[in-house]
């Protein structure tokens, strides 16, 4: 009994430890204050992130005891928030920073609040930020940026927004269109073989009208032929 009731604990410390979050900016700019940020394919095991208009964003795990922020790729492959060439990403390896949050929120790591920045032209694989504002902690490469803090903001106490359904900040229509290449397979690395990011095509309401109107001619049609064949 005592066992168990240990076990249940231990339970509940772990489940303590671990939250689900959204990192949201704090910008002194009404054009980046309080938006959401979301993460995008730019490589294999590897998400650049960028912020995003929908909603509070994409939701993360964040483990306060490990010190990780994290988003589970499949049920085998975990990604983790981390920075790498001055570029803030997702990816399958892990930094080595310890994260935390401060009493207001912000983002730490290793105990300081580190540098953040909304910015374009960031050299990313698939040129995404050519058209969208990714984030960076440092601004001497990239171009158009914008001093932002990272903050945390609890799923229980926000509008949350599926990352499959999460629209990047854009200045143009423009969508590119990738074929992914060919990625190969390190332990925790891997990632499908192939992939085609396509544009989503939208369906208008003339369009649908059209359909319907078209169906109602086939339909009509058919009921004549069938009564004069009776």
């Amino acid at each position: 009994m005592k066992f168990a009731v240990a076990l249940a604990a231990l339970a509940g410390l772990a489940s303590a430890a671990t939250s689900s979050i959204n990192i949201v900016l704090e910008s002194s700019d009404p054009n980046f204050n309080g938006n959401g940020t979301s993460s995008i394919h730019e490589g294999a095991g590897i998400n650049y992130m960028l912020v995003s208009y929908v909603s509070q964003g994409q939701t993360f795990d964040y483990d306060s005891s490990a010190g990780t922020i994290s988003y589970p790729l499949t049920d085998e492959i975990t990604t983790y928030f981390s920075s790498y060439g001055g570029i803030y990403q997702v990816s399958v390896y892990d930094s080595g920073y310890f994260y935390s949050f401060d009493s207001d929120g912000y983002l730490l790591a290793n105990g300081t609040i580190p540098p953040a920045y909304a910015c374009k032209n960031m050299n990313d694989p698939y040129q995404y930020t050519t058209y969208s504002y990714g984030l960076a902690n440092v601004t001497s490469t990239f171009s158009d940026c914008h001093d932002v803090k990272l903050k945390k903001v609890d799923v229980s106490s926000s509008s949350t927004t599926s990352s499959s359904t999460l629209v990047p900040v854009t200045t143009s229509s423009a969508v590119p269109t990738h074929s992914y290449p060919n990625a190969t397979s390190t332990g925790n690395a891997s990632i499908i073989a192939s992939a085609t990011y396509t544009p989503i095509t939208v369906t208008t309401n003339a369009a649908v009208s059209n359909n319907a109107a078209n169906g109602g001619i086939f339909v009509g049609l058919a009921t004549f032929l069938f009564l004069y064949m009776m």
